[in-house]
């Protein structure tokens, strides 16, 4: 799989944590898909939040996930994955306020609004 994107390190993780990622997403002209995915490169652990493609005005994504075992780091990528076989691989993709944040005990997230 061919990956086009910007990522970051976040932390060190522990099996069973709960986080809830969330962000604005925005996408124009976009030829193939874009979304937030976190992983993690020693295990298998992927888990994608929204998917735009086209042309889209300003979309509130969300989801929450589980850390899995054998999952000891997270890294957060804004990712586009190209159309596999399409020959124009243009558009554009924005990303805004994008927050991961531990789920406390309660269910709830810890901070934001």
């Amino acid at each position: 799989m061919s990956i086009f994107g910007r990522g970051q390190a976040l932390r060190k993780a522990s099996p069973g944590e709960r986080y809830e990622v969330r962000a604005y997403m925005k996408c124009e002209n976009l030829v193939g898909t874009a979304q937030i995915v976190l992983h993690s490169p020693k295990s298998e652990f992927r888990h994608a939040v929204g998917e735009l493609t086209g042309t889209q005005d300003w979309v509130w994504v969300q989801g929450e996930f589980e850390v899995p075992a054998g999952c000891d780091d997270l890294h957060l990528l804004l990712n586009r994955e190209p159309e596999p076989d399409a020959s124009d691989q243009t558009g554009t993709v924005w990303f805004a306020n994008v927050e991961v944040l531990p789920i406390s005990q309660g269910g709830g997230s810890d901070g934001g609004s």
